[in-house]
């Protein structure tokens, strides 16, 4: 995934003459792509749009599959190179992306819109690099889709296994009891994914960004207080996470509504799971 971004998005600033070239095509297709703080129709962003975007950074917060890997970690002294690991591949491939997604404005004859416009990575290894090396590349779209969705599946399996058929239903349940409840999780959730991805209008990003809102307004809160603060209680944390889940999936409902709606999902969410992890933790805190 690492090395077939890079090599994408190095032959993509080749194709258009580095980021001078780069800068002059993206200028001369729209010149409000350069602009920050308008969208690409020229209109501006507004607080909403901003805050909207600032807020994805609170979702690494409640993300199972990131997380695991850190819980999983063989000795806590190595949790400094372990951030410094990570942080090194999330900016180097976050800024191999868009340089793919810009250098194809350029490379690419036929202009993509709509859904054709995500696979922007897939035209420009497929048009522009030997069938073996277009392959490899296409391996690494592979390998980030199924190393998200195995993660995801796992984690829900085991979570609805441990923490809610053997915590809540049967407290005696035995291992071959728990494995079978747990492949019956992994194919309900699989089943419940592929409908939701039946819709054709539907794009990979948007989502992304409802499933990103809702493990993030969820877990993040609970994570980040559970951390840094000592007076939250079992049913502040409980609390937290239903109020942030049922928050964003209540928000996102009503987005089509526009207005204050338009805010990302994730803001209202993440500061709705707190506060109630907050004020429930302080009704129940034990004297």
């Amino acid at each position: 995934m690492f090395f077939a971004l890079l090599a994408v998005a190095l032959m993509g600033l080749n194709l258009v003459g580095g980021l001078d070239g780069m800068h002059a095509t993206m200028n001369a297709v729209n010149a409000e792509l350069l602009n920050p703080f308008t969208a690409a129709s020229g209109q501006a962003l507004g607080w909403i749009g901003i805050v909207s975007s600032l807020a994805w950074g609170l979702g690494y917060c409640g993300q199972p599959h990131i997380l695991a890997r850190f819980m999983a970690i063989r000795d806590p002294k190595a949790m400094t190179v372990a951030r410094r690991v990570a942080m090194t591949w999330q900016v180097t491939v976050l800024i191999a992306a868009m340089v793919v997604g810009f250098t194809a404005l350029g490379a690419l004859k036929q202009p993509l819109s709509g859904t054709e416009a995500e696979k922007a990575f897939i035209h420009m290894s497929v048009q522009f690099f030997p069938p073996w090396i277009a392959g490899i590349c296409l391996a690494g779209v592979l390998a980030a889709i199924m190393s998200t969705a195995s993660a995801q599946l796992l984690l829900s399996s085991a979570a609805f296994a441990e923490d809610f058929y053997r915590g809540l239903i049967r407290k005696n349940a035995g291992a071959g009891e728990l494995l079978w409840v747990g492949r019956l999780a992994v194919l309900g959730v699989a089943a419940v994914a592929f409908v939701v991805a039946l819709d054709p209008s539907s794009t990979v990003l948007s989502r992304v960004g409802d499933a990103w809102a809702g493990l993030g307004a969820t877990f993040g809160p609970a994570i980040v207080l559970s951390l840094y603060w000592r007076g939250m209680t079992r049913a502040g944390a409980y609390a937290g996470i239903l109020v942030g889940g049922l928050t964003v999936v209540g928000w996102l409902s009503l987005a089509h509504l526009g207005g204050i709606f338009a805010l990302y999902a994730m803001v209202p969410g993440f500061f709705a799971s707190m506060a109630a992890i907050v004020g429930v933790s302080l009704i129940t805190k034990k004297r």
